[in-house]
């Protein structure tokens, strides 16, 4: 999570930065950014380039790396276009994976090489916690309880039930 300021910028809009630098002799291009969820889950979300405007310049994907080059991917994340505000309404894949605060430590941005190489980058605790609030959120709002306790203002369902043995298992 990053605040951009500087001469011209209006307001402190914040962006999720993402930043990949070249250690390696062979230059390589940047062909794809994803949320994985967990190491062998098939639950993943594709990130598509950052952002252009006047605040901030964000590199687009495909973005080719030479030795020693950094790339840098805005998302934002206050104001037009607030990343976070997509949870709950992209397929669902983090209200999907996530139901505790906890198992976000799985996550994993993986960032796609050109020489086939997959860089997997763990994202910062503060990010980590800004996303687990609007997932709970959307969680609170589709009525949909959390593993582990009810979501936030919803109450528990105490429900009576009984194993039938002539019930298909």
């Amino acid at each position: 999570m990053r605040v951009v300021v500087g001469q011209g910028v209006e307001g402190k809009p914040e962006y999720v930065h993402i930043s990949v630098t070249n250690n390696g002799e062979r230059e390589f291009v940047i062909s794809g950014l994803a949320w994985v969820t967990h190491r062998r889950s098939k639950l993943n979300a594709y990130q598509h380039g950052g952002v252009r405007d006047d605040n901030v310049h964000s590199d687009i994907i495909p973005h080719k790396l030479t030795f020693g080059a950094t790339a840098s991917f805005f998302l934002p994340v206050t104001g037009e276009g607030n990343w976070f505000e997509g949870i709950g309404t992209r397929g669902d894949v983090w209200l999907d994976a996530y139901s505790r605060r906890e198992s976000l430590t799985k996550l994993r941005l993986y960032v796609y090489t050109s020489v086939g190489q997959i860089l997997k980058i763990k994202p910062e605790d503060g990010f980590l916690d800004e996303l687990w609030k609007h997932i709970a959120a959307a969680i609170a709002a589709k009525n949909l309880a959390p593993v582990g306790g009810p979501a936030a203002g919803l109450q528990e369902l105490d429900l009576d039930v009984e194993r039938r043995s002539d019930w298909p298992h």
